[in-house]
């Protein structure tokens, strides 16, 4: 066995994809063996620009870990928003997720007052970034989004 190599257990990942980075990435998702058992080896972000050592404090590190994910990407359990832009009519929000959660999107029209709107949907976590769609969001003159674990 190589140093941060597992052998024989399934991985746990996500399909290759675009995880918030300009490199495809495999999420880790819930259970993952490579949660919390590797190290930094002095790299302070991931592969997308994100930090590198996120200890899980559910998760117990594995003998020799500080805490790092093993691979290019570094599992965050904190609900992080990451980009809101105009799509047409639309606006779409992209924020990170863990694999096991579901989520929901709320939206108002101004930063601290006002009472926060559900939007329609149930998000399931991928373990990476997602996109959700506020159909015709971009026809209000501007609003505040937020996620929510369900």
């Amino acid at each position: 066995m190589v140093s941060g190599d597992i052998i024989g257990l399934d991985p746990r990942l996500g399909p290759l994809q675009d995880n918030g980075s300009p490199v495809l990435t495999h999420a880790l998702l819930a259970g993952s063996p490579a949660i919390d058992a590797g190290t930094n080896s002095g790299l302070a972000f991931d592969a997308r620009g994100q930090p590198r050592t996120v200890n899980h404090p559910g998760v117990p590190n594995s003998l020799g870990s500080d805490g790092t994910d093993i691979g290019a990407f570094e599992v965050n359990p904190i609900l992080t928003g990451t980009e809101a832009r105009r799509g047409g009519n639309d606006m779409q929000v992209r924020f990170t997720t863990v694999s096991d959660k579901t989520y929901g999107v709320q939206c108002r029209p101004e930063a601290h007052t006002g009472l926060w709107t559900t939007l329609p949907g149930v998000i399931s976590g991928t373990g990476g970034i997602v996109t959700y769609t506020h159909t015709n969001g971009a026809q209000f003159p501007r609003r505040f989004y937020r996620f929510f674990e369900r």
